[in-house]
C-alpha cells in the first residue's frame, strides 16, 4: 500500500517538467546562469510537483524560494514557478489545516509580489492586490473541495464551475498584456480568451468538440497572435488529458494524441529550429503526459 499513489507522482513531476519546457524552452536561458540551463531548471521547478501529495507546505515553501530565486536572475522558469506555486498552495489548503495553509499563502504573496516588483519600480495598489489575490484564488478553491462538496460525483457541476473559472483566469491573466499585439481588435482577442477558458467548464460533457475548439484556437493564435500560443497550447493539453480521462476507446486517444503532437510541433518549432530525433522523442513525450495522466484519473474513477 505505501506504494500507492505513486504513478500519479511520477506524472506530476513530468508534467511539472513539461510545463516549463513548453514555457520556457523559447525563451532561452538567462545572463546570470550558466548556458545550457534550461532542461536543469525545468527539472528543479518541475520535480517537486512528485512531493506536492504527500508534503504541499514543503514544497510550496520551495516554489516560493525558487520563485524569487528565478526572478532575480531573470530566468523564464519563474512563470512555471509562479503557476506551479499555486497548485501547491491550493493543495495545502485541501490537504491541511488553517496554519499551515496560512503560511504557504504569506510565503506565496511575499514571493508573487517579488516577481511583479520589476527593479527601480515600487509596488502600487493594484501590483499588491495582484500578489494577493492570485495565491488566495487557489487557496479558496482547495478550501471548498476539503469540505463536504469536495465528494464530487459525475452529475455535480462543482469541477465544471472551477474548471472554467481557473481557465478564464488562466487564459486572461496570461495573454491580455498581448491583446493589443495582434491586428484583430482587442474586442475579439480578449473574446477568445475568454472562451476559450470557459470551454473547460464543458470538457468533461463534451471532451472532442472542446478538444477540436481548443485546437482550432491554437491554429489561431499561431497565425494572428504568436504571443498567445503558449497559453493556447497549454489549454489544449488540458482539453487533451480530460479527453482521455473520459474517452475509454485507444483509437480515438491515438487521433487526438497524434493531432495534438502536430499541432504542438507547429507551435513550438521555430523556422529556424534545427529538427533532431532527440527534439521530436521530447514533444511526442511532452504530449504524452496528459495522456497518461487523463488515462490514469479515468481508470481510478471507474474502479
Amino acid at each position: 500500500m505505501r506504494w500507492r499513489g505513486v504513478p500519479l507522482d511520477l506524472l506530476l513531476a513530468a508534467a511539472g517538467t513539461a510545463l516549463d519546457l513548453m514555457l520556457s524552452a523559447k525563451g532561452g536561458g538567462s545572463p546570470l546562469l550558466p548556458g545550457n540551463e534550461v532542461i536543469p531548471m525545468a527539472v528543479a521547478v518541475g520535480a517537486p510537483m512528485g512531493l506536492v501529495r504527500r508534503a504541499p507546505l514543503a514544497v510550496s515553501l520551495y516554489l516560493a524560494a525558487f520563485l524569487v530565486f528565478t526572478d532575480q536572475v531573470g530566468s523564464f522558469t519563474a512563470n512555471t514557478a509562479q503557476m506551479l506555486l499555486c497548485v501547491a498552495i491550493g493543495l495545502v489548503a485541501y490537504y491541511s489545516g488553517w496554519r499551515p495553509t496560512f503560511v504557504a499563502l504569506g510565503a506565496a504573496v511575499a514571493a508573487t509580489a517579488i516577481n511583479l516588483a520589476d527593479p527601480g519600480i515600487a509596488l502600487t495598489t493594484n501590483s499588491w492586490m495582484y500578489s494577493v489575490l492570485v495565491p488566495t484564488f487557489p487557496v479558496l478553491i482547495g478550501a471548498y473541495l476539503r469540505g463536504p462538496a469536495g465528494r464530487l460525483k459525475d452529475g455535480d457541476i462543482s469541477p465544471d464551475v472551477l474548471l472554467a473559472g481557473g481557465g478564464v483566469a488562466f487564459t486572461v491573466l496570461s495573454t491580455w498584456t498581448d491583446w493589443h499585439s495582434g491586428t484583430q481588435p482587442v474586442w475579439v482577442v480578449g473574446l477568445f480568451a475568454v472562451l476559450g477558458g470557459l470551454s473547460l467548464g464543458v470538457a468533461r460533457r463534451f471532451p472532442g468538440l472542446v478538444f477540436i475548439f481548443q485546437s482550432v484556437l491554437l491554429i489561431a493564435a499561431d497565425q494572428y497572435l504568436h504571443e498567445t500560443v503558449n497559453t493556447c497550447l497549454i489549454l489544449m493539453l488540458i482539453a487533451l488529458c480530460v479527453f482521455a480521462m473520459r474517452i475509454a476507446s485507444w483509437a480515438w486517444i491515438t487521433v487526438t494524441y497524434v493531432i495534438c503532437t502536430m499541432l504542438a510541433s507547429l507551435a513550438i518549432v521555430e523556422d529556424s529550429t534545427e529538427v533532431t530525433a532527440f527534439r521530436v522523442a521530447i514533444l511526442m513525450a511532452l504530449v504524452t503526459t496528459p495522456v497518461a495522466i487523463g488515462r490514469y484519473l479515468g481508470v481510478r474513477q471507474a474502479a
